[in-house]
């Protein structure tokens, strides 16, 4: 079955990844990061699922993630808003903006 456009919803979420163990500019260590993504969808709920789907199934950051299995990096949805405008194809994908994480948070 075949959802039309006319009643898919646009949405922007917003996703929050941490406990990556990454190589990052030379520097091995636990990364998190921050990124959007431009999602239709017919709900909220369908939008953050798409939205987590795209960033699990992302092979450049699979690529550069070193965790052990028993060390997983988190992902998830922290936001999502519903917008008014179309997507357009080049703004669907955000660019990843990573961040060292507090090596004393996990004391």
């Amino acid at each position: 079955m075949t959802t039309h456009s006319k009643s898919m919803k646009h949405y922007l979420v917003s996703l929050h990844g941490q406990n990556l163990l990454i190589r990052l500019r030379g520097d091995l260590g636990k990364y998190g990061f921050r990124t959007k993504r431009y999602i239709e969808a017919a709900s909220e709920d369908q939008a953050e699922k798409r939205a987590l789907r795209l960033i699990f199934n992302d092979t450049d950051l699979h690529r550069i993630i070193l965790n052990e299995e028993d060390d997983p990096p988190s992902i998830m949805a922290e936001e999502i808003c519903e917008i008014d405008r179309p997507i357009e194809d080049d703004y669907k994908a955000i660019k990843i903006k990573y961040y060292k994480e507090n090596e004393t948070s996990s004391l």
